[in-house]
């Protein structure tokens, strides 16, 4: 994190004597810079460079610093004085995202363009992509098909969510549906008329369980009835098949007693007349 003074230098100083073939070395960086306790400054590019020589997994920086354009020098060899750029103003900045199709200081491919690769993530998309989700589509894309040597970025000044919701390239934006909604509230004597709505159908459906709660406790009712009418039908049964039981018994025993007289007297008639023969024989003789 660095707090402190910075400047987009736009004042750059070379030596004559020192030339590379037609072409003078700056003896200072320009663009945006941060500047040291004695003034002098440093690039952040080659800021990020020197902080990427730690190998680390991610780098963050956070600048609290001016970004205002340096014009003056106080340099006693030879200064270039780069052309003048215009501030934007604060207001215009928010209505402006900017989507480059390559990284700082590298070039871009014919081969495997940046337009090519939208156009895919485009037709993936179904013809509308969320303009911050380009830029990581895209790059996707691309490492997708072992491209590596190619990374677009996006310029965006984002407050709060002006741009989350932005398509495209329709310019269809979700948020403001949204909005309109809220801009529009609903009338209290809508909400009242709903509210008496709602206790109107809560009302009946009260009704309906305790109808309900009623119709199935006389069903209940019913069936316990049912169960006892039936419980006294087996007692009855059960008594009249024991009764039956007892009768039977009886009328078997009746008949064997008939019989077993019938036999008794059967066996007393053979036996006296076995002995009116037996006397007549004896009769006979004498």
């Amino acid at each position: 994190m660095f707090t402190g003074h910075g400047v987009d230098n736009a004042t750059v100083d070379f030596d004559l004597k020192k030339k590379e073939d037609n072409m003078f070395v700056a003896k200072n960086p320009s663009g945006e810079c941060i500047i040291s306790c004695n003034g002098s400054i440093f690039s952040i590019h080659d800021l990020k460079q020197e902080l990427m020589k730690c190998n680390p997994s991610r780098l963050t920086l956070t600048l609290d610093c001016c970004r205002n354009m340096n014009r003056s020098s106080c340099s006693s060899i030879e200064t270039v004085k780069l052309r003048n750029k215009r501030p934007i103003s604060y207001e215009d900045q928010q209505k402006i995202a900017v989507i480059h199709g390559t990284s700082d200081l590298h070039t871009a491919s014919d081969k495997h363009s940046f337009t090519q690769e939208l156009y895919k993530v485009f037709e993936d998309e179904n013809g509308e992509i969320p303009i911050l989700d380009i830029a990581g589509k895209v790059n996707q894309s691309w490492q997708d098909n072992k491209i590596f040597e190619q990374l677009c970025k996006h310029d965006v000044v984002e407050v709060g969510s002006n741009w989350k919701y932005y398509m495209w390239p329709t310019a269809y934006t979700i948020k403001a549906k949204q909005e309109n909604l809220s801009v529009d509230p609903v009338p209290n004597s809508t909400v009242n008329e709903k509210k008496i709505d709602m206790e109107k159908i809560l009302e009946e459906i009260t009704k309906k369980q305790e109808a309900d709660r009623e119709e199935n406790l006389k069903r209940f009712q019913s069936l316990e009835a049912e169960n006892l009418a039936g419980k006294e039908t087996i007692k009855k049964l059960e008594r009249e098949f024991s009764e039956l039981n007892v009768q039977d018994v009886q009328d078997v025993q009746d008949v064997q007693d008939e019989t077993r007289k019938r036999k008794q007297n059967t066996m007393s008639g053979i036996t006296s007349k076995s002995r009116k023969t037996s006397n007549t024989s004896v009769n006979t003789l004498i």
